[in-house]
């Protein structure tokens, strides 16, 4: 049994069916900003991770996408004093916060990274063990 004609044109689809002459090349992809995004809508179109690192290389140059942009330290360091006045944090943190230094094994994140256009204010930053950190960011810096 068949299973009946194939149709012409998908939705979503971003090839051009006005023109057979012309190439079945993509007019214009899907902007991804992050490489999980990337991984997500490109899975199975690259024969090795090199081939895709090349492609998601070119797609932040594409769509303007920064990497290891680096957060202002006088905004670090007002949320690190402002966290002083939180009834949470822990008492043995208080001699690096004075300071406005990061305690030990802790990093500032911020809920949405700078390499995909947050903001660099305290009010978009949290505290998190070192550990959390690094595995919340694989996705946004996948060549660390």
């Amino acid at each position: 049994m068949g299973r009946g004609p194939v149709p012409s044109t998908t939705i979503g689809s971003c090839y051009d069916d006005d023109d057979d002459e012309k190439s079945n090349a993509p007019t214009s992809g899907p902007s991804f900003k992050t490489w999980n995004e990337f991984q997500a809508g490109t899975k199975g179109q690259f024969a090795s991770r090199a081939e895709a690192a090349k492609a998601w290389d070119t797609n932040m140059h594409a769509n303007g996408i920064a990497t290891g942009t680096v957060c202002r330290s006088a905004a670090k360091r007002n949320f690190l004093k402002g966290l002083l006045d939180d009834p949470n944090a822990p008492s043995w943190m208080r001699p690096w916060l004075e300071k406005g230094k990061v305690p030990p094994g802790y990093d500032v994140d911020h809920i949405k990274p700078l390499s995909i256009g947050g903001a660099d204010a305290s009010s978009v930053m949290r505290l998190q063990s070192r550990e959390l950190h690094k595995l919340h960011h694989k996705c946004y810096r996948p060549w660390e």
